[in-house]
């Protein structure tokens, strides 16, 4: 068998990754057991629907959370460099807080724009893989 030339990262990063996903669906299946068990037993006693639905909420929430904490930081940032920038007196250009708050936000709204304005480009392109960056 040949020998694999990974770099050490990436063993440590293929463990974190298979831990965090190992616990993401072991919370969701505890989640539903817990959900709808019965309340004698010590669960809330749902059906299995509003148990699942329940499951699903939380899944969601799981893969919004990193948004919302990246619009939030940017808020973050953005005031303490407009400080920094004042303190010093340098000229701080940003767009509208509204403007910016995540990148495939503006390029949906971008391209959403576009459609309605009847811009829509033509489909008809040969897509190459293989650009160098």
């Amino acid at each position: 068998m040949a020998k694999l030339n990974y770099p050490r990262g990436v063993i440590a990063l293929s463990s974190v990754e298979m831990w965090e996903r190992f616990s993401f669906y072991t919370m969701q299946s505890l989640l539903v057991l817990y959900a709808s068990a019965k309340v004698i037993s010590g669960g809330l006693g749902w059906s299995d629907a509003d148990a699942l639905r329940l499951v699903g909420y939380y899944g969601a929430l799981v893969y919004v959370s990193p948004v919302i904490g990246g619009v939030i930081a940017d808020k973050d940032i953005r005031l303490a460099l407009e400080k920094i920038a004042t303190e010093t007196g340098v000229d701080f250009l940003l767009p509208e807080i509204s403007a910016s708050t995540d990148n495939a936000l503006m390029i949906a709204m971008a391209g959403y724009m576009n459609i309605i304005a009847g811009k829509v480009p033509s489909t008809d392109f040969k897509a190459n893989g293989n650009l160098s960056l």
